[in-house]
């Protein structure tokens, strides 16, 4: 009884401190962290149409799976920007990381007679820091310098364009993710340091 008693005492430090080792290693880095995979979807975001140096209108959206903003002609569609994007069947579709816009109205038509107007989109939090964007576009003089990112804010100048029928533009915001620890990985480290504590209380 007095030697499989002490085999107990000798063994149970040696199986807290394997525990202890096993639970910093794994908590300590050498599990990799997840990278939050947030994105646009289920965010909120300002829109604002901006017209003679002032702003026309001003729409909270809500990004979802759909179109958030159909614009059909004569002012009229789901959003207080058709009001501004009159010509007919105008849409803004706003994905997990990207901006589609499509004009699909008169052909020659768009903004070639107003030479000072543009959409801005406030408070883009896709999940991560915005570090740039790609801009892909079948709109004739649309180009980076008419694009300003800036943080959470993207500004869109589409003074003097002359848009053609089902002319676009989609941009991508290229987003660095946050890194946070993976929930598994946390409990590893804290059940680690649970047993250096229960080491140290034994040996106390």
């Amino acid at each position: 009884m007095i030697l499989r008693s002490l085999v107990r005492r000798q063994a149970f430090p040696r199986a807290l401190g394997a525990l202890a080792l096993g639970g910093m290693i794994a908590g300590s880095g050498l599990a990799q962290p997840r990278t939050a995979q947030a994105s646009l979807l289920g965010s909120q975001l300002t829109l604002e149409y901006h017209f003679g140096g002032s702003t026309y209108s001003t729409d909270l959206i809500t990004v979802g799976a759909g179109v958030e903003v159909t614009c059909t002609g004569g002012g009229s569609g789901n959003t207080n920007v058709c009001t501004a994007l009159s010509a007919p069947n105008q849409s803004i579709d706003i994905g997990a990381y990207n901006i589609h816009y499509t004009y699909a109205g008169v052909d020659p038509g768009g903004f070639n007679n107003i030479p000072d107007n543009g959409m801005r989109f406030v408070g883009l939090n896709p999940g991560g820091t915005i570090t740039g964007y790609t801009l892909d576009t079948g709109i004739s003089g649309l180009d980076s310098w008419r694009i300003l990112l800036s943080g959470n804010l993207l500004d869109i100048y589409m003074g003097g364009l002359a848009l053609g029928y089902s002319n676009y533009f989609d941009i991508t915001l290229q987003v660095e993710q946050t890194s946070v620890p993976e929930p598994a990985t946390l409990a590893l480290l804290g059940l680690g340091l649970a047993g250096i504590a229960a080491i140290r209380r034994r040996r106390a």
